[in-house]
């Protein structure tokens, strides 16, 4: 009785976590009115009408879907649509099937390459491209191009600034020829990285452009950026965080992310999500947990802007700092000469000679004590009277004492001139006796005593 009581328990456990795991069925959009919803029998195809009534038909496959899809959960496939057509791509690329008049088939001669995980699938020119992506311990940044005569996959070169370490879990916005890569990891089996760069592939010449620095807008974690629902939209790509109200629209060639915020976390579903008539398309599971809802919000009434932000510092504005740092540094070295040239020159006085920082000229031990008596006296100055008492002699006369005085004075202003450019000696009128005269050292330079 035990035994049966425990079987039936576990089997109502299977049966209910089965019911629970239900798959979820893959959102592609067909044109601006209307999209697809696959499952492993069949699709649905979903249109707005003019009333914007959402109007659904369904149809089981007419033939059943490739045994290589049916382990496959149809989320994991990536999705390109081509007016009544859709290419799947098989996780890691290599396998590509094509839907078409309700039939899916394979249609590459190729194998599971398991090279590009995460790599962007995409179509340009009626080509269909998977750039970058992750396989065998590193991220890639080859492009590679499917042959449909052939059936494979081809490379194609690529020029320009290649982001070298590969591009794994990355954002791709196409406009026209160019296609915005950026917000991707660089991952190998020594390091995970985020990319701080935001780039551009030109489609026509297959040439990379690195267009600036990103903000610090992006998690650096790629175990939690994993988590990140991301729903391209009009050039831009939204990403949703499930554990936060924060939803972020970013825009690379508008070079802006614009915050907004939702009432709820679950608004926008974790995988299959997409964006038709400014309509947001999600399947989330219900309140019993038992099955999935296909849920449409009005974008207009679920978002709330909060603020807007650059998403990069692009190279024009890097310009712009340049030329003005250039500028700065020029008047700055101007205004540094300008100081220099009106800023007091700085002069040391030894027992042997005077000196600043490049030259020096030697003096004598009269030359010395004169600049002694100028320098410890008040303001540099003194008298000549005063002065002439230091060069008297009462073994020549007054009148050669004068001369002596002069001569020493003369020769040393010279010396000092010829040296540093500039007059070491101003012989001024007394203002207090205007028959007398009073020397002063060059008020526009200083002179410090220094004992060697």
């Amino acid at each position: 009785m035990i035994s049966f009581i425990r079987f039936f328990l576990l089997f109502f456990c299977f049966l209910s976590f089965s019911q629970w795991i239900e798959e979820e069925p893959l959102l592609v959009k067909k044109d601006s009115l209307s999209f697809y919803s696959f499952t492993k029998t069949g699709v649905a195809v979903f249109r707005f009408d003019d009333q914007n009534e959402l109007l659904k038909s369904y149809a089981d496959y007419k033939e059943p879907i490739p045994k290589s899809l049916e382990n496959v959960d149809l989320v994991a496939l990536s999705a390109v649509s081509d007016k009544e057509v859709v290419y799947f791509l098989y996780p890691g690329g290599g396998i590509l099937y094509k839907f078409e008049n309700n039939v899916i088939k394979r249609i590459d001669n190729s194998y599971a390459h398991r090279n590009q995980f995460s790599g962007h699938f995409f179509m340009y020119n009626k080509t269909l491209y998977l750039l970058g992506g992750y396989g065998y311990w590193k991220s890639k940044s080859i492009l590679v191009k499917f042959d449909f005569k052939s059936g494979s996959w081809d490379i194609q070169p690529t020029f320009g600034s290649v982001p070298e370490k590969g591009i794994h879990k990355g954002d791709f916005v196409i406009k026209d020829n160019l296609l915005s890569v950026f917000n991707f990891f660089e991952t190998s089996s020594e390091f995970n990285a985020l990319n701080p760069n935001i780039f551009e592939l030109d489609l026509n010449s297959f040439r990379w452009f690195k267009k600036g620095v990103l903000n610090a807008s992006f998690n650096s974690d790629v175990t939690k950026a994993e988590l990140v629902t991301k729903i391209p939209y009009k050039g831009s790509v939204f990403h949703k965080n499930p554990v936060s109200l924060i939803v972020q629209k970013v825009s690379p060639f508008l070079n802006s992310i614009e915050l907004y915020r939702v009432e709820e976390e679950n608004t926008i579903g974790r995988r299959s999500s997409l964006i038709i008539k400014d309509k947001l398309i999600s399947y989330l599971i219900n309140g019993d947990r038992i099955d999935r809802e296909l849920v449409v919000h009005d974008l207009e009434n679920i978002l709330v802007f909060d603020s807007i932000s650059p998403l990069y510092n692009d190279t024009s504005e890097l310009l712009y700092y340049l030329i003005f740092a250039v500028f700065f540094l020029l008047f700055l070295i101007t205004l540094i000469l300008f100081y220099l040239k009106k800023s007091a020159p700085v002069f040391s006085v030894s027992s042997e000679s005077v000196f600043n920082q490049d030259k020096a000229i030697a003096i004598s031990s009269s030359e010395y004590a004169f600049l002694m008596l100028l320098i410890s006296s008040s303001n540099n100055l003194i008298e000549n009277s005063f002065l002439l008492e230091s060069f008297k002699n009462n073994d020549i006369s007054l009148d050669a004492s004068i001369k002596r005085k002069n001569k020493m004075i003369e020769e040393l202003d010279s010396k000092f001139f010829m040296c540093f450019s500039i007059n070491l000696i101003e012989k001024i009128v007394n203002p207090k006796d205007s028959r007398q005269f009073i020397y002063r050292l060059n008020s526009s330079a200083k002179f410090f005593t220094k004992i060697l």
